[in-house]
């Protein structure tokens, strides 16, 4: 995930050949009237890729992952947070970083959140 976006892969040429056929193109139904624009709700999300026999596929999404109508998956919570972990300044062991997850999925059983900043720190 995150280390798609290190400098060295954004000097891959191959990457940077598919970047170039990526295009942004802004739908008119995503226009200044939508409810998002207005803070109501995370924007929606539109995607069609089209190959190479000129075939096109759309895919789009009203409500983002992450949204509270489409919220995220706890095990995809933590891959995430151990994939940003990876890429911290100071290592954290991977008891603490077992300990820190144990602790934020029962946050509520948490008496002081010093515990948990002190794991990270």
């Amino acid at each position: 995930m995150f280390q798609d976006f290190t400098s060295e892969a954004l000097r891959d040429p191959e990457v940077l050949a598919v970047a170039e056929k990526v295009r942004l193109v802004m739908e008119p139904e995503f226009d200044e009237e939508s409810s998002w624009k207005k803070g109501n709700q995370l924007p929606p999300g539109k995607v069609a890729v089209t190959d190479s026999k000129g075939r096109t596929f759309t895919k789009q999404t009203d409500y983002p992952y992450g949204h509270h109508r489409n919220p995220i998956k706890a095990e995809d919570l933590v891959e995430k947070f151990k994939d940003c972990l990876a890429f911290s300044p100071k290592p954290i062991s991977e008891q603490n970083r077992n300990i820190v997850i144990e602790k934020v999925m029962n946050l509520e059983k948490v008496s002081d959140i010093r515990e948990i900043i002190q794991l990270l720190a």
